[in-house]
């Protein structure tokens, strides 16, 4: 028991647990963040608007301009890559990848592989400022210098974060190395920077003070991913079965949206430990709720057609057994359509799609407004059912464990779709370990 893990560990805890500290701590998180504008250290304050300087705008602006990021999102585009012989203690995660699609192959099941991307990779110029003047920290950082890392996370380090972001990004390179090698893979980065262009009209892909996207983002992704899914089908390399329509051309499965206001206390303020002190306001979003659509065929008789009646009467005259054989031909009938909506649900036995996921995948889905996720608006353009597997911050081991306890929900699928954010490539919660099923 006396080693230093130990006892730092026991120091923390009782850090964690102690009456003073939790008394004092929430009252200095305030004081450091009233005085120095410090949202704590596992936020990163992002610029204000089209500030240029040092300060940015950061200890002006308005909350509604303010934007926070997860430190975790932020050093993920400061330190090397995961693949970076710096880096080498880290698990590989391409060879995770590659492990995992071989042994769904084998079990005859495609794999998807999608990478979200964090916040900073999309906007950049929120978390530095555009022209911002603060640079000369990009080297240091990218030399592996520790004290460069902080800094350049810290305060935003222009030259090393811009170069870094979007397009640059170590996800979006991670990602095209897999193309190349021959993953089906989702490229989510060139979409989303180029939907940025419309923000004005239509808000942001990311929430404010959240990790997260907004429903309009991940409704984006919804298609892209489904756009995707359709390519493999029509490169042959999937197959998925038929979809059924009815008589009158409808689906017996169909989705209906609709419009639904919730309120959203983002994840990254609640780090900071300031949201008991109102410092962070709720956003409101506006979600699409997804529904299903069954339909159900039916046939009802009609009464029959008086003229047909008649006539048949007269061409029988009183012979009982002829005018019983004409009247049947008079009976009709009509095919009616039964509608229900009822809310949108995963279907295991049915789907033909399974999908992994982390927090991007359970944001909107099944927390408020509830079924306005990626997953649920992915159905929708599909028009198929889903089943899903979401571990929040841990898709890229915890999920495939998760995932291996019941691996029985792979029979009949065809497809598996894994999305995981681009930080887990470094930062995954229990790294890349490889899970047999």
């Amino acid at each position: 028991m006396w080693t230093s893990r130990y006892l730092r560990a026991f120091e923390n805890k009782i850090d964690d647990e102690s009456a003073i500290v939790l008394a004092l701590r929430p009252k200095y998180q305030l004081a450091v963040w009233n005085i120095f504008s410090d949202p704590g250290e596992k936020v990163v304050l992002g610029a204000a608007g089209d500030c240029i300087g040092a300060g940015c705008g950061r200890d002006t602006a308005a909350a509604s301009d303010r934007w926070l990021f997860y430190r975790q999102d932020v050093e993920f585009l400061v330190q090397p890559s995961p693949l970076d012989v710096r880096s080498a203690k880290l698990d590989n995660p391409v060879k995770a990848i590659e492990r995992f699609r071989d042994q769904l192959k084998a079990k005859g099941v495609e794999l998807l592989v999608v990478v979200t991307p964090g916040k900073p990779s999309i906007y950049p110029e929120r978390l530095t400022g555009k022209n911002s003047d603060v640079a000369g920290n990009a080297g240091a950082a990218e030399n592996g210098n520790a004290a460069g890392h902080e800094n350049a996370a810290a305060v935003g380090d222009a030259a090393n974060l811009e170069n870094a972001a979007g397009l640059q990004s170590h996800g979006k390179k991670i990602l095209d190395s897999l193309t190349r090698a021959g993953f089906n893979t989702v490229d989510l980065y060139t979409p989303l920077l180029a939907a940025k262009s419309r923000d004005a009209a239509e808000g942001p892909l990311y929430l404010n003070d959240d990790t997260h996207w907004t429903p309009r983002g991940a409704e984006l992704a919804a298609r892209e991913i489904a756009a995707a899914v359709n390519r493999l089908e029509s490169e042959g390399k999937i197959k998925l079965k038929k979809l059924q329509k009815h008589e009158d051309g409808s689906f017996p499965l169909s989705f209906v949206t609709k419009d639904s206001l919730a309120d959203r206390m983002g994840d990254v303020g609640e780090m900071s430990g300031l949201n008991k002190f109102n410092v962070f306001k709720v956003q409101k979003v506006t979600g699409h709720v997804v529904s299903q659509q069954n339909i159900k065929e039916r046939t009802e008789k009609l009464p029959m057609d008086s003229t047909c009646v008649e006539a048949a009467k007269s061409a029988c005259k009183k012979n009982d057994s002829c005018f019983t054989a004409q009247s049947a031909l008079c009976e009709r009938d009509t095919v009616l359509y039964d509608t229900t909506i009822t809310p949108f649900k995963d279907d295991f036995r049915k789907s033909e799609i399974l999908i992994l996921g982390d927090s991007f995948s359970r944001i909107y889905q099944t927390d408020s407004p509830v079924n306005a996720g990626w997953i649920a608006h992915f159905a929708k353009n599909m028009n198929r059912p889903v089943a899903s597997i979401v571990s929040d911050g841990g898709a890229s081991t915890l999920v495939r464990e998760k995932f291996a306890r019941k691996a029985s929900v792979l029979k009949g699928k065809k497809l598996l779709i894994w999305e995981f954010v681009e930080r887990d490539l470094r930062f995954g919660a229990e790294g890349w370990k490889d899970v047999e099923f």
